[in-house]
């Protein structure tokens, strides 16, 4: 009965520093961000989105620079994956774990030109504001997609691209299946890692607000 009704005082006091220096880590200020990032503000487009996506460009393309000595093309990520928006003020390592609490990782899928044209279909299909980098195109009135681009350069026929995206993704998660049995790198770089490093280096968030997805009126 002792040591019963003294086994949680113990257990306490061993978890005790170990919790208190996890606190302090979630506490630590990564960034600031001068406006709130918000995950439902943006029909095509979010602020936070546009972030996660170019973070993710800047970082992951560093990795596959060394790695291959070639450069990523476009990024695209998925809107459910955002799991909380960013308040305006001080970023901390916790608003990001808050943000992205999966383990999910960076890999690079090489698609065909006919893969990265089912991409597209997809995003207009869905109408959900998945963050996207490095790619952009144009909703015509009939729906389609036009002047699809890349960094500003027409996609090419027959060529192959360089497509950064999460694990999760690749292998088929929320319906992406354009992305299956396509050749896959991995990164061994954690998406959650990508935030950290990212805003530790950037210090104030600053989103690109050029738009990627254009709608014709």
């Amino acid at each position: 009965m002792t040591e019963t009704a003294g086994a949680p005082a113990s257990l306490e006091a061993t978890i005790q520093p170990y919790r208190a220096s996890m606190e302090k880590d979630l506490a630590t200020v990564l960034a600031v961000a001068p406006e709130p990032l918000e995950k439902m503000t943006g029909e095509w487009q979010t602020n936070i989105g546009c972030l996660m996506a170019d973070a993710s460009m800047a970082q992951g393309d560093s990795v596959f620079v060394k790695r291959t000595g070639g450069h990523l093309d476009f990024c695209l990520l998925n809107h459910g994956g955002i799991r909380a928006s960013i308040g305006k003020g001080n970023v901390t390592v916790g608003s990001v774990f808050e943000v992205m609490p999966f383990e999910n990782s960076l890999v690079v899928v090489t698609m065909p030109t006919a893969a990265v044209k089912e991409l597209v279909d997809y995003i207009i299909r869905e109408k959900k504001p998945h963050p996207l980098s490095g790619l952009s195109f144009t909703i015509n009135s009939s729906g389609k997609a036009e002047n699809i681009a890349i960094h500003g350069v027409p996609i090419q026929e027959n060529a192959s691209y360089h497509v950064l995206t999460s694990d999760y993704l690749s292998n088929g998660g929320d319906n992406m299946v354009f992305f299956q049995g396509q050749p896959t790198l991995t990164l061994d770089y954690k998406l959650r890692d990508v935030l950290i490093d990212y805003f530790r280096k950037s210090r104030t968030l600053k989103t690109r607000y050029e738009p990627r997805i254009t709608v014709e009126k």
